[in-house]
Formats: structure tokens, C-alpha cells, sequence
């Protein structure tokens, strides 16, 4: 289990239908298959941070992913933060972007590397040589914090399939 019992606690707040639980789920196993496959690549990835604009490119055409799928709770027909779930929880423009799972929040693997976006239309997990840190393991920590947040994103939606919360 990746969530903490407050952060679990704090999801069964948010109001998710089944129809969202399923979105949520969907987008968040998406990402995690992209990021999996940047895990067991991670050594080609890292090696080819010093490499030409080409060597680049190729490695963001075999790794980066994005698609349409978008947040159920964002993609109501106004797109207005006070219609979203989580502002009614949490009261916070954007508030949904510092909630954790796992302990870690989408703000925290917006940069790097590795980066994670979620946004109300679109979602990725991407590479940028221009972000990358000196260190390795700092690399492979923030590829491993976008793992987290995605297996949470997906506890939370089973949790809520099941009718736990």
C-alpha cells in the first residue's frame, strides 16, 4: 500500500464516481507503464544525457509518453476550480496539484529529469536532458517519486471502486 492512512482519509473526502474512479485509474496506468519502461532503461537514459540533439531526440521518442485522457474532476463543462471536487475539500485554487499520495505531490515531479504533468485535459511522463540533475540518483529518486504518485493515483481508484471510500 502506498497511501498513508491520512492521505486515504483525506481521498474519501473527494467525491468520485465510478465513472472517474475508472478515468483516474486508466490515466494513472498509462503513466506508470511509461515511467516502468524509463526504469528499465534508466542506464541508456542517464548515459545519453551528454549526448547531441539527435541522441535526444531518439530518447524521448522511446520513452516520453503523453495522451488526452485528463482529470474527471477538472474536465467538468466549466473547467472552474470552484466546481472541482477538491476545491470544495480543500479551498485552495489548483489545490489538487499539492495533495499527496504516497507522500509525494504533483508539484514535487514537475522538474527534473524525469517529470510527471497532470493537467485538467492532458497528461505525461517525460524526459528533459535540460533539467537533468548531476547526480544519478537523484535521476533515479525522481523517476521513483513519479512511480509513487502514480501507484497512489491508482490505490485511490480501486479504493474507490470497491466502495472503500
Amino acid at each position: 500500500m502506498v497511501l498513508t492512512k491520512e492521505e486515504v482519509k483525506l481521498l474519501a473526502k473527494i467525491k468520485t464516481s465510478e465513472k472517474y474512479a475508472r478515468q483516474i485509474k486508466r490515466r494513472n496506468k498509462a503513466m506508470l507503464k511509461a515511467a516502468e519502461a524509463m526504469i528499465a532503461n534508466f542506464d541508456e537514459i542517464w548515459g545519453a544525457r551528454n549526448g547531441d540533439e539527435d541522441t535526444h531526440e531518439y530518447i524521448y521518442e522511446q520513452y516520453d509518453y503523453g495522451s488526452d485522457i485528463g482529470c474527471p474532476h477538472c474536465t467538468l463543462p466549466s473547467i472552474n476550480c470552484h466546481d472541482c471536487a477538491w476545491w470544495k475539500v480543500l479551498r485552495r485554487p489548483r489545490c489538487c496539484l499539492g495533495v499527496k499520495f504516497g507522500g509525494i505531490s504533483a508539484r514535487k515531479v514537475r522538474y527534473g529529469l524525469f517529470y510527471a504533468v497532470y493537467d485538467s485535459r492532458f497528461e505525461e511522463v517525460c524526459i528533459s536532458y535540460e533539467a537533468a540533475p548531476k547526480r544519478k540518483s537523484t535521476a533515479l529518486k525522481q523517476l521513483n517519486n513519479i512511480i509513487t504518485i502514480l501507484k497512489g493515483h491508482i490505490e485511490w481508484a480501486d479504493l474507490a471502486l470497491s466502495g472503500e471510500i
